[in-house]
């Protein structure tokens, strides 16, 4: 079946998900290598998929365990981010607000302006 293709490039998204709609396919997360539906996958602007747990856990851990807000692909030697209309799916509304809090707060740290009044 198709439980293992890879997708290179995010134009071939498009075609992967023509071939998964309409078949009870499944294609494995890169990160727990489970087997999950297409449309429970996310993925990095690189066209890496994961499954949507491994996603939420893996923005848990860098947000409240690493205090970062930089979620890069979970693929060794990507270093794509997650494009914010694949957050907005997979995350629960809270965990998605909290994130984007602690890309603002980043943000704001990055500038190095002594004085900003928070």
């Amino acid at each position: 079946m198709f439980s293992h293709q890879t997708v290179d490039k995010p134009g071939d998204v498009s075609v992967s998900e023509d071939l998964f709609q309409d078949t009870d396919a499944t294609i494995e997360c890169g990160c727990c290598y489970d087997d999950c539906r297409f449309e429970d996958m996310v993925q990095c602007s690189d066209g890496h998929l994961f499954c949507r747990k491994c996603v939420e856990n893996y923005t848990r851990e860098s947000v409240f365990g690493q205090g970062k807000a930089n979620l890069v692909c979970m693929t060794d030697s990507c270093d794509a981010t997650f494009p914010k209309s694949q957050l907005e799916v997979a995350l629960p509304v809270d965990l998605l607000s909290q994130f984007e809090s602690r890309m603002q707060e980043e943000a704001i740290n990055m500038a190095a302006m002594a004085d900003l009044v928070r």
